[in-house]
């Protein structure tokens, strides 16, 4: 039961922690235009490399901007090329709806379009569900080295 109430106090043992966390307030806020998005993934990896470090203060400073912003970006690629199979599947189902619209006249058609589109669509959740699942692991597997291939 420790552990479960270390994992909710750490933050708070850091001697800095409110600085910390008013500037990792305002990326909150700069999440709504992307670009705080990238710093606090990075923020968030760096806290998992200094809790596998077993570091006494894991909350790392946000000095090194510029470093944060590129692993959050490796990471944002990461997780897109997990992604990419479901984009592939909803833009083909995208086209499907285009082509069922364009043969809308034509009955068999349109029924084998939909069938297609209903067997694509129930095939997709179970992949776009996995990811999420997968994320803890994937960051650990990508704080350990901050390399792409990792996760």
């Amino acid at each position: 039961m420790k552990q479960i109430g270390d994992a909710f106090a750490f933050p708070f043992r850091d001697p800095d922690w409110i600085s910390k966390f008013l500037i990792g307030a305002l990326m909150v806020l700069l999440s709504s235009v992307l670009s705080g998005l990238l710093f606090l993934l990075g923020y968030s990896v760096r806290i998992s490399q200094r809790v596998m470090r077993k570091d006494r203060n894991p909350l790392p400073d946000w000095s090194d901007s510029g470093a944060l912003f590129v692993i959050g970006f490796k990471y944002v690629v990461l997780y897109v090329v997990y992604l990419l199979p479901i984009i592939a599947i909803v833009l083909m189902l995208f086209f499907l709806v285009i082509i069922a619209a364009l043969t809308a006249g034509e009955g068999t058609g349109v029924s084998l379009l939909l069938l297609l589109y209903v067997v694509l669509f129930f095939a997709t959740v179970p992949y776009a569900i996995a990811p999420a699942i997968f994320t803890p692991l994937i960051t650990i597997r990508f704080a350990e080295r901050d390399e792409i291939g990792d996760g």
